[in-house]
C-alpha cells in the first residue's frame, strides 16, 4: 500500500492571501498520484471559499475535501473515506494544526506529520522559524522547505 496524504488547503496547497495554487504543487500532486498515493484536503474555509478556490485551480478539483469540523475530526473523516489506510501523512503550514494532529495520535499517521513552508505565512521571511522551532516544540515534527523536499519525505 502506497498510503494516503492529507493536506491542509490554505497556506499549504494554495497561497493564504490569493487562493492560487502554489508553484510546483500541481507537479507534486501528479508525482504523488504516480507513486500510487491517494489524497485528501482538510480546511476550515467556508464552502463558498473552497468552491471559489477549486474553480480557479483545476489540479485540486477531484481531491476529496473535508471542512467545518475540528482539525483532528477532519483528518479522521478523510482517513475513513480513504478506507482507513495503514500508512498516511498529514501536511500543514500551521503550527497549531500540526500540534493538534500530533496530540491526537491517529494510528495510521504513526507520527507521519510534516510542517510545510507552503506560502510562507508561518515558516519564512522575517518570521522564519528555525527547524527546531518549526518542530512545534516537543512534538519533533519534521519540516519540508519545498515541494521537492516534501515529496522526498513522503515518497523517498
Amino acid at each position: 500500500e502506497s498510503g494516503h496524504v492529507i493536506f491542509d488547503l490554505q497556506g499549504t496547497l494554495v497561497h493564504h492571501q490569493t487562493g492560487e495554487v502554489l508553484p510546483m504543487i500541481p507537479g507534486l500532486i501528479h508525482r504523488l498520484r504516480d507513486n500510487g498515493q491517494t489524497l485528501s484536503i482538510v480546511t476550515k474555509c467556508e464552502a463558498a471559499v473552497v468552491e471559489s478556490i477549486l474553480q480557479a485551480n483545476k489540479c485540486l478539483q477531484d481531491i476529496p475535501i473535508f471542512l467545518n469540523k475540528p482539525r483532528p475530526q477532519l483528518v479522521r473523516d478523510a482517513l475513513l473515506r480513504a478506507g482507513n489506510p495503514v500508512v498516511a501523512w498529514y501536511v500543514d503550514d500551521k503550527p497549531d494544526n500540526l500540534r493538534a494532529i500530533a496530540d491526537d495520535k491517529i494510528p495510521s499517521l504513526g507520527g507521519r506529520i510534516i510542517a510545510f513552508v507552503g506560502s510562507g505565512k508561518y515558516f519564512s521571511g522575517p518570521r522564519y522559524l528555525t527547524e527546531d522551532e518549526a518542530a512545534c516544540g516537543s512534538h519533533k515534527i519534521p519540516m519540508a522547505h519545498s515541494p521537492k523536499d516534501l515529496l522526498h519525505q513522503i515518497a523517498p
